[in-house]
């Protein structure tokens, strides 16, 4: 089954030439009619930020205003759908994935047997998927213990229930879990659902095109974050009364790692942000876009890189160290020289740039 993917759209660091993103070429018209996320020169970024040479290229490509124009046009109910998903009002299916899975909808559940994890995990599974799930893959996923569950009665009462909590679209007058018979067989989507995860992919892809212009949309896609993607899923072991013990087994499939991939998308986009507000002298802001990076759950150099050329730039040398301890820690080495390459070198210039301004 197709699975959405949040790691295509933008390259990640080190994933090759950024002119493989669609639709953001580097721009090839006048220098006056292109535009980059990050608008200073990149040495003004390599020398007060915690970033590389390679970032500049992959995560802020120069783009022009015919590109712009192009992204915009391309997806323009976004700013509706971020004000929807805003909106305590708006009666659409609400699917949080950047934190704790959790859904919002109009209607309710049995109150027999209301089975809210279960139904979460269902409205999950099925908006992201793109093009939705045949019956027999969805029940293969939900019961994946059970080799003969597809066509069982407690399927289809699954769907049921799934139609009437979500209800109906209040324009439209349709289901928000709409049917598509290919044959004897349905395919269960939800396409009018609003994700975080897929609003922030939406954003970032929208910043890079605006260039310049497109902080506002990054600072937007990390507002969205509230904890690591799909966190606390000690609901794998709650029992459904039926299915048995269990859940979210489809998340933890080698080839279809949501959490890891939009654990990827927020740390690039922090990094983006860390660098954009270093590079104008703005430590504090570049600080507070890497603690998202961290709440997000992220293992990794780069935000603790971001908070060590933060601290070092508001003069909390104590505090940057504590920082440098934290990488050694995770890395388990104990000297600087033994980090990741990427990690050591970065390190090692911003070292070299403070003891130069101390001197």
């Amino acid at each position: 089954a197709e699975v959405e993917n949040a790691g295509t759209t933008l390259p990640q660091r080190g994933t090759g030439d950024a002119a493989a993103v669609p639709a953001l070429h580097l721009a090839e018209s006048a220098p006056w009619m292109t535009s980059s996320i990050l608008p200073l020169s990149p040495q003004t970024y390599l020398d007060r930020a915690a970033t590389t040479a390679e970032d500049l290229t992959v995560l802020a490509p120069v783009v022009d205003e015919r590109i712009r124009e192009e992204v915009e046009q391309s997806d323009p109910e976004l700013d509706g759908d971020y004000a929807d998903w805003l909106d305590p009002a708006c009666r659409r299916p609400k699917v949080r994935l950047l934190g704790r899975p959790q859904v919002w909808a109009q209607g309710s559940l049995p109150e027999t047997t209301p089975q809210l994890a279960f139904h979460t995990e269902a409205v999950v599974l099925l908006s992201t998927r793109t093009r939705g799930l045949l019956s027999s893959e969805y029940a293969g996923l939900m019961w994946p213990s059970e080799p003969d569950v597809v066509g069982k009665p407690k399927v289809r009462k699954s769907i049921a229930n799934l139609r009437a909590w979500l209800g109906r679209d209040e324009h439209s007058g349709e289901e928000f879990l709409v049917s598509i018979f290919e044959g004897r067989m349905a395919r269960y989507l939800i396409p009018r659902a609003l994700r975080d995860a897929e609003l922030f992919r939406r954003l970032r892809v929208r910043a890079v095109a605006r260039g310049a212009d497109g902080l506002e949309d990054l600072w937007k896609a990390l507002a969205l974050v509230d904890g690591p993607p799909f966190d606390d899923l000690s609901i794998r072991g709650e029992k459904d009364g039926e299915r048995g013990p269990g859940g979210w087994a489809w998340l933890t499939d080698a080839n279809q790692r949501l959490d890891f991939e939009y654990q990827a998308m927020i740390v690039d986009t922090a990094h983006t942000v860390a660098d954009r507000h270093l590079g104008a002298g703005e430590p504090e802001l570049a600080a507070k876009a890497a603690q998202v990076a961290l709440r997000a759950g992220a293992y990794d150099d780069v935000p603790l890189l971001d908070l060590v050329a933060a601290c070092l730039a508001q003069e909390h040398e104590a505090e940057a160290e504590g920082y440098v301890r934290q990488l050694l820690s995770n890395s388990g080495v104990e000297r600087e020289e033994d980090l990741q390459p990427r990690t050591a070198e970065v390190l090692f210039r911003l070292r070299r740039r403070w003891r130069d301004q101390a001197s």
